[in-house]
């Protein structure tokens, strides 16, 4: 972990193990701003990446970029967190949710989106703010 703090970079776990990246260079063209990769530089930002970026969002960084894993040794013990109002209420609408292939309308897809991604990601997704090209 002293890697982390010691160097500004961003620790992000995957599913599987942890990884770290030192995204130092990327803060500029990062489209939602460096200020909340600083926020989160020197933590386990999966939480936050996730719902909000591609599963390949990580391959735009270079080779030397990608550091490696963490040590799981110097992760600070996961502190059990009771999950927020915002979290339930997207658990309640998913086990509602219908399977993708019931739905017909992209309203159906807008529908259900919203009601079960966090609004931070909602809010994201439906500003087309993720690789959206515009046919103008």
């Amino acid at each position: 972990m002293s890697i982390v703090h010691d160097h500004n970079l961003l620790e992000e776990y995957t599913d599987l193990q942890g990884k770290v990246y030192d995204v130092t260079t990327f803060l500029p063209n990062h489209p939602g701003g460096p200020e909340i990769i600083i926020q989160n530089a020197g933590k386990d930002a999966t939480k936050l990446f996730t719902p909000l970026h591609p599963p390949d969002a990580l391959d735009l960084l270079e080779d030397d970029q990608h550091l490696g894993p963490v040590d799981p040794t110097t992760m600070p013990a996961p502190v059990e967190q009771e999950a927020t109002e915002e979290e339930k209420k997207m658990e309640e609408e998913r086990s509602k949710m219908p399977r993708a292939d019931a739905m017909l309308l992209i309203d159906d897809f807008e529908y259900w989106a919203e009601r079960v991604l966090s609004g931070t990601a909602w809010n994201y997704y439906k500003s087309a703010a993720d690789r959206e090209i515009s046919e103008f």
